[in-house]
């Protein structure tokens, strides 16, 4: 499953892309379903994104939802 971010809404509220040390904020659409996932803790853009993954590609296989690409929205 190929996980996809887009930065649209962090880039219209902050006038620049993504990235530094902090917590994170995510909105994912998986099967029709809006899911807001954040970090356990405060860590880089990067490693957030990576934790991200791993948080919907679980959420999937305990759906046992087979999805070709899941879009996921960085959050103000």
């Amino acid at each position: 499953m190929k996980v996809e971010f887009s930065i649209n809404k962090f880039m219209f509220s902050h006038a620049k892309a993504p990235k530094g040390f902090g917590m994170w904020l995510f909105e994912a659409h998986i099967a029709g379903d809006k899911v807001e996932l954040s970090t356990p803790h405060a860590m880089t853009y990067g490693e957030a994104k990576k934790e991200i993954t791993k948080q919907v590609r679980d959420i999937a296989a305990k759906q046992d939802l087979v999805l070709s690409t899941v879009y996921v929205v960085v959050l103000p």
